[in-house]
């Protein structure tokens, strides 16, 4: 699992998706990094449940 790709990745798309046009896109772009950031998050607590129970 690489976080600087993941992460790199994911600021130029946002920003270059924000930058390009912030009327009908913006929602879009709030919603997919809100849906990534919900989805790090399950995976955090996935990880740390399978590390408490060893």
């Amino acid at each position: 699992m690489n976080g600087s790709l993941i992460g790199g990745g994911a600021y130029d798309y946002f920003v270059g998706k924000t930058s390009q046009n912030m009327k009908g896109e913006n929602f879009l772009t709030v919603f997919q990094a809100l849906s990534l950031m919900i989805a790090f998050a399950t995976l955090m607590i996935l990880v740390i449940n399978t590390s408490n129970k060893k």
